[in-house]
């Protein structure tokens, strides 16, 4: 059963169900957010969330070969806010955090699309991209083609 990250949260924080060491599916957006992986709540939009609303995506590097999957954004602070279902593991339960095993990713039409995440598919992807994606720079935009090369 597939359940969204306000839900999840909710129900880690209130004790209701654990999680841990469960494969869990969960339906958000797709972001980044400051140099980390993030899935939001469906509720959210890219600039209105909070702590509540908010997992972190523990293997963040599989963003390499989301964006050799997806069409990116045209600048702002990430070039994915795409819709998607997970599936993973809880790996912390202070601070939401997921390792995700498995993604589907919604692009134009609706369609959900499997992205290969394996370890080979992230390499090639940074060989291509470099890795841009999820650099901290001093740099004070906030636009992610500022960092591109």
């Amino acid at each position: 059963m597939t359940i969204g990250v306000h839900q999840f949260i909710k129900d880690i924080s209130l004790g209701t169900l654990s999680y841990v060491h469960e494969k869990v599916e969960l339906a958000g957006w797709l972001t980044i957010v400051g140099s980390k992986l993030m899935l939001l709540d469906e509720g959210c939009s890219s600039g209105n969330f909070g702590k509540k609303d908010a997992i972190a995506i523990d293997n963040s590097n599989i963003v390499y070969a989301i964006r050799e999957n997806i069409l990116p954004l045209g600048g702002g602070e990430s070039f994915v806010f795409h819709r998607v279902k997970v599936a993973g593991n809880l790996v912390h339960r202070e601070f939401p955090c997921i390792y995700v095993s498995d993604i589907c990713i919604c692009e134009k039409g609706g369609v959900f699309l499997s992205i290969d995440i394996s370890e080979a598919s992230i390499e090639m992807a940074k060989k291509k991209y470099g890795e841009v994606f999820l650099r901290k720079n001093n740099n004070s935009s906030k636009d992610w083609l500022d960092f591109v090369d």
